[in-house]
């Protein structure tokens, strides 16, 4: 845990479509390219994550100050992906985005992948930092969608 304001944050693992699908509206603002304009249906998508991925948010004081989801089940390839990460604007270079994604990492090293993977758009200069910071470097230009893909070897 990590000290937030004299407080402690607790990380909890989200599970239900219901659950998953309030976090994804409620934090569509703070998104660089709000989710509402990329992903038609939040609800079917909240379903998708529920199914497939690991979904954790950061509360504090009762308060999400962000999340993280990202897919570990890639047992071929050994490769997780993270699909979602944000932190609230107010809660920005505090470490709580740092947190989350080490709770990811310990995450996918329990269940033996051997990379991270995740795609940020080059517009995106906080996120990019945050991850170069996180040890993650660029390993292609995707120029279809304006974006990098990065990867973390874990």
């Amino acid at each position: 845990m990590i000290e937030y304001n004299n407080n402690s944050i607790e990380i909890r693992k989200v599970t239900t479509p219901k659950e998953i699908e309030y976090l994804l509206k409620n934090f569509d603002k703070e998104f660089t390219n709000n989710l509402t304009k990329r992903i038609p249906n939040l609800k079917e998508y909240a379903v998708k994550l529920s199914n497939n991925s690991i979904n954790l948010v950061a509360i504090h004081n009762s308060e999400k100050l962000g999340f993280i989801c990202f897919y570990c089940n890639d047992t071929k390839f050994r490769k997780a992906y993270i699909s979602q990460l944000c932190v609230s604007e107010l809660h920005r270079r505090k470490g709580i985005g740092n947190y989350l994604i080490n709770e990811a990492i310990k995450y996918c090293n329990n269940e033996g992948m051997n990379t991270l993977d995740l795609e940020v758009a080059k517009s995106n200069n906080s996120a990019i930092n945050l991850y170069k910071h996180n040890g993650f470097i660029e390993t292609k230009d995707n120029p279809q969608f304006n974006s990098f893909l990065m990867r973390k070897k874990i």
